[in-house]
């Protein structure tokens, strides 16, 4: 990712934080960093420290009361790194005594062998107070989960510790839900990539058994380094300004310029229906549209069609996407409900609203990946909707193995946050979408790469040659292509009758405008943005011969003398 504030040097940043007038002193931060950008696909919390982490980061004593002064009485070092999902740190403790927390209802847990961890998303308001957007996580040694969890739950990390024989470590991936603010879903970490945040951790060292005074206190950014029994550093746990700096690094991101762009393999035309669907789980209602086949893209552990096959089908209305899908899988692995979800038998839905920008998933909009699981009622990735929004019903096979499903998609889970449903008009005709289908058929594998997947735009044949498709996750140019189609009477980007519109969708020989008065000039454009075809004042109704077009998306771009306006359109 390129942003300009991460070519600001520490004093840059510095300075630009002391320029600012408020009412509670700013403790100038000491220490800045970058986040290394960890990969979508993310680290293996295995209590190993990857190469992608950032450089080991020191922290040093701020209260040293009970302390030796000994490297091994106490030393805490640690390394970071982040993906829109996690933030990740891996951390290595030398202490000469354990006294690791033993019961998770004990009041002082503070007092006992911890890390605190310390993030605040929002600096452009530097009140020493906590809001929304900053939290207090700890760690303790000898408890297997997070016992200060912030917005998050203790379910939703991802925690190994392990005694060494110097000490201790720890290796966590912390979702950045328990630092957004309330009903706010991890794709809305991309609003904070372009920025700096608050950031510090916090070390803790008890030498006497049970709970007790701490011996020894070390910080990454103490706010007097020189002085190891300076407390200021204490008040980090209601007060942010005495946070340390850190910026999110592209790190090993592929710009998107270096994404390949994948021409879509399949798309289908999805009908608008006149009436919500009942979602039940049956697909009885009149307006689905064909059914399409889910491909077999990654074999592993995959013997026949009985062992994973499917097909699904779609319609829409202007609140909701909706789909029904018939999975064949001989081995019923419904989620757990607190494990990797993403591991389990599921079905993940993916849509990309504006085909005109191919940026990478995480940074977008209007894109969204929903995952539905078998075995759960409840939608669990919602994108920017909230699961009450969602309709959703699943059943198991009466003969044979397998699974049904059916799900009502409010068309905010893929737009900007605060949208409305009807805004959707503006995205018709033509939307970016997939799906991917995927099964486990043994014990909980180590990734997604050890499950057997099946997809319905296949980019490049098999998972033994190519595994593009599993790429969906973070890349939109693997998507294929989906027509909104509005009955008859061709196809808009509204229902409003005077709007220009265009049929058929998709064409390959001849496409017709209709509706193109007070047009002065009529472009169309590959996605590239080179013009291809210029008609200057055409007639109200026009056909154009597109046989000799290379296959793909088109924009149809219309200019009126106050007004500009364009569609899209798909040529096979």
């Amino acid at each position: 990712m390129k942003k300009q504030l991460l070519n600001l040097s520490a004093c840059a940043v510095l300075l630009a934080l002391a320029s600012i007038a408020f009412a509670d002193p700013l403790v100038p931060p000491v220490r800045v960093l970058e986040i290394p950008y960890a990969g979508q696909s993310g680290i293996t919390i295995d209590g190993a420290a990857d190469a992608v982490y950032s450089a080991v980061q020191s922290t040093d004593a701020f209260n040293s009361t009970g302390s030796t002064g000994a490297d091994a009485d106490y030393t805490f070092s640690f390394k970071v790194a982040y993906n829109t999902y996690f933030l990740y740190i891996y951390g290595e403790i030398l202490d000469d005594y354990d006294n690791s927390l033993e019961y998770t209802t004990d009041d002082n847990q503070w007092t006992y062998d911890c890390i605190e961890i310390f993030i605040n998303l929002d600096t452009v308001s530097l009140s020493p107070a906590y809001d929304t957007n900053t939290i207090q996580l700890r760690i303790n040694r000898g408890i297997d989960s997070i016992q200060s969890p912030g917005r998050a739950t203790q379910e939703e990390y991802i925690h190994h510790w392990e005694n060494t024989a110097t000490g201790w470590l720890f290796e966590t991936a912390i979702p950045w839900t328990c630092v957004l603010g309330n009903g706010q879903v991890p794709e809305d970490m991309q609003d904070y990539l372009d920025a700096v945040h608050g950031f510090d951790v916090s070390g803790t060292d008890s030498d006497t058994p049970g709970p007790d005074w701490r011996d020894c206190q070390t910080a990454w950014d103490p706010d007097d380094p020189d002085d190891p029994d300076d407390f200021t550093e204490d008040s980090a746990w209601n007060d942010r300004t005495v946070f340390g700096i850190v910026t999110l690094m592209g790190g090993g991101s592929p710009p998107p310029s270096d994404l390949p762009y994948i021409q879509p393999v399949k798309n289908m035309n999805t009908p608008l229906t006149p009436y919500q669907m009942n979602v039940d789980g049956y697909d009885n209602e009149l307006y689905w549209g064909d059914a399409q086949n889910l491909d077999i893209f990654n074999t592993h552990n995959w013997e026949s069609p009985a062992d994973l096959s499917g097909y699904f089908k779609t319609a829409w209305d202007y609140e909701n996407l909706y789909i029904f899908a018939e999975i064949t899988d001989d081995n019923n692995q419904s989620w757990d409900g607190f494990s990797d979800p993403s591991l389990f038998d599921n079905l993940e839905v993916y849509i990309d609203l504006d085909t005109l920008c191919d940026d990478i998933y995480y940074r977008s909009n209007s894109t969204a990946m929903l995952r539905f699981c078998r075995g759960v009622d409840e939608v669990e990735s919602t994108g920017r909707a909230l699961p009450e929004d969602f309709q959703y019903s699943w059943r198991n096979k009466v003969q044979g193995g397998g699974w049904f499903m059916e799900a009502a998609i409010p068309w905010e889970a893929a737009m900007a946050t605060g949208a409305n449903p009807e805004d959707i008009a503006g995205y018709l005709p033509v939307i970016g979408f997939d799906v991917i289908l995927n099964d486990r058929d043994t014990e909980i594998p180590a990734d997604r790469y050890e499950l057997s997947q099946a997809g319905w735009d296949l980019d490049e044949g098999n998972y033994q040659e190519n595994i593009v498709e599993n790429n969906a996750t973070y890349n939109t140019r693997t998507f294929g292509i989906v027509n909104l189609s509005s009955g008859s009477t061709g196809l808009s980007n509204n229902n409003v009758e005077d709007k220009v519109t265009l049929s058929p969708v998709p064409a390959s020989e001849v496409i017709y405008f209709r509706k193109l008065d007070n047009v002065l000039r009529l472009e169309i454009m590959n996605l590239q943005g080179k013009v291809v075809l210029t008609v200057d004042n055409p007639e109200s109704e026009l056909s154009l011969d597109i046989s000799r077009f290379e296959k793909g998306i088109y924009i149809a771009r219309y200019i009126k003398p106050k007004t500009s306006s364009s569609l899209k359109f798909i040529v096979e």
